[in-house]
């Protein structure tokens, strides 16, 4: 029996055992049940709810009716690009560079570092670029690795990050909206008691329909998830840290917290230059005119960063901007 241990314990710390195939596999299926979940719940908001919740061709109903196709549209243009879209191509060699560069720093720069200057991944035979790590589901060291995610099926990074960001603001205003909808429609309903008949005509029978009620259900748990979400990840995004970087941050803060210097995020560039940081693309047309305006320059800006684009990110995946060398300039 001893001897059966090296080969089980070989197998599933191997690349291809089935517990990582098992996972991609289950991922796909979680991402097209999630699609499959915003296109039902589209679909059963306009073909039953709206007709019965404002009469049809008023100005009312055509507000409810963009709303909905405004906001469908963006949540699965961003679900889908979060699933699509990966991590830059990393340069073997310009990641052994700087790991050359980063072991002749002296001792004091290399604490003020994230990452260890020399991350060698055996799996990938080449050393990691900074703030990248090793995803064993997806077989491949991520760029700026926030976490892998079975929605959808992929890892949320440097490229897609953005993308994964908007789904969550997205889906939080679409099913918040829906929910509240029908839970005004519910009340209602609930509040007239016998002639609840009447209130929604004719066919206000369809609100108490099992579709409508898995909808309403589905929203509102849909909505309280992604109450948490934005929260959570808007503390990271606003401080320029990925989930797996709050944990070393965490540590180094934690041994350098008696010392004369602080340990600081290296990447924390400020509140507003993080958020733009995610959000950027290449070749914007609008960033680099818009982001050093007063308030209202800022809204404006988010509301045409938050606009569905296929423009990749301003990030390579190596090389990040960090407080040594944006500090002096204005904000």
């Amino acid at each position: 029996m001893g001897s059966l241990i090296p080969p089980i314990v070989k197998f599933f710390s191997s690349r291809g055992s089935f517990i990582y195939i098992g996972l991609q596999l289950g991922g796909i299926v979680t991402l097209f049940f999630g699609i499959s979940l915003i296109v039902g719940c589209t679909v059963t908001i306009s073909r039953i709810a709206l007709p019965l919740l404002a009469t049809p061709g008023t100005p009312y109903f055509f507000l409810l009716w963009i709303t909905c196709s405004v906001l469908s549209f963006t949540t699965l243009f961003n679900y889908v690009a979060a699933a699509s879209f990966n991590s830059p191509c990393v340069d073997a060699e310009e990641t052994m560079r700087l790991a050359i560069e980063g072991n002749l720093l002296s001792p004091q720069k290399r604490h003020r570092l994230l990452d260890e200057p020399s991350r060698y991944c055996n799996s990938c035979r080449r050393y990691k670029a900074p703030r990248e790590h090793h995803c064993r589901v997806c077989n491949r060291c991520v760029a700026k690795m926030d976490h892998h995610c079975p929605w959808i099926n992929n890892c949320v990074d440097a490229e897609n990050h953005r993308y994964f960001f908007l789904l969550i603001v997205y889906l939080f205003f679409s099913t918040g909206i829906a929910f509240f909808l029908l839970l005004m429609a519910y009340v209602r309903l609930w509040w007239h008691g016998e002639t609840k008949g009447s209130i929604y005509g004719p066919c206000g029978y369809r609100l108490r329909s099992f579709p409508l009620y898995l909808t309403f259900a589905l929203c509102g748990t849909i909505f309280a998830c992604m109450i948490f979400f934005i929260v959570w990840s808007g503390l990271h995004i606003l401080k320029n840290e990925t989930q797996i970087e709050r944990v070393i941050v965490g540590n180094k803060e934690r041994l350098l917290r008696n010392s004369m210097v602080p340990f600081r995020n290296p990447y924390d560039l400020g509140r507003w230059r993080n958020l733009l940081t995610l959000l950027e693309t290449n070749d914007d047309p609008v960033l680099n005119q818009a982001k050093k305006g007063g308030t209202m320059m800022k809204v404006a800006l988010l509301l045409w960063l938050a606009l569905p684009t296929l423009r990749s990110s301003s990030c390579d995946g190596v090389h990040y901007p960090t407080f040594d060398d944006e500090v002096m300039l204005p904000v």
